[in-house]
């Protein structure tokens, strides 16, 4: 890895996930809206797109499946109790980095300081404006994001709501004014005020 270069993609997922294995509710959908919202602030496309549970990528699992195949990290799978929305059986997907994983970790810090420092102090950010890493939050967020990233303008919560319908996203007004907020605290997007008809 050359000095002056950045850090390659699948070593800020590697990043991401060792940022944020410490929160028991961060699991599969969890990282690919963290993978998100990093690749927003760093300006990197992880090739999201609008899925049922959010902005979701084909890049982002696929570099997973990389990673637990170089033997960096472990992927446990553990099926719950519940069908979901889709029909798919419920799963709850754990991650922990090996120690080739933890070296290579240690290397990318040693490597690349700041890109290290920022990517895992984005993780807290987003952390702690989210009230943790629990899919519940980020995918609305996430969603909320994804519209109003298309738009060249403060929204509306009602707009918002509207947008969201157009992807088959349901993103009902207490839901919206939430992720609004976290979103405005990572100054991500600015809501304008709810429009008088």
């Amino acid at each position: 890895m050359a000095e002056g270069r950045g850090m390659k993609r699948r070593d800020v997922l590697l990043s991401i996930i060792a940022a944020g294995i410490s929160r028991p509710e961060f699991g599969r959908t969890s990282l690919q809206k963290v993978a998100y919202f990093v690749g927003v602030h760093r300006n990197a496309e992880f090739q999201h797109q609008a899925h049922f549970y959010g902005p979701f990528s084909e890049v982002v699992e696929a570099d997973v499946e990389a990673l637990v195949a170089a033997g960096l990290i472990e992927e446990r799978v553990q099926n719950l109790p519940f069908v979901g929305a889709r029909g798919q059986q419920g799963k709850r997907f754990e991650y922990r980095l090996t120690d080739e994983g933890e070296k290579r970790l240690q290397e990318l810090k040693a490597v690349h300081p700041s890109e290290s420092e920022d990517i895992e102090a984005f993780v807290r950010r987003l952390e702690q404006a989210a009230g943790g890493l629990d899919q519940g939050i980020l995918s609305p967020a996430a969603k909320t994001y994804f519209i109003a990233s298309r738009e060249s303008r403060p929204l509306t919560l009602p707009a918002i709501e509207e947008l969201a319908r157009g992807l088959g996203w349901d993103l009902q007004p207490p839901q919206v004014k939430k992720v609004a907020k976290v979103l405005q605290q990572l100054n991500l997007v600015q809501v304008g005020p709810r429009q008088r008809s």
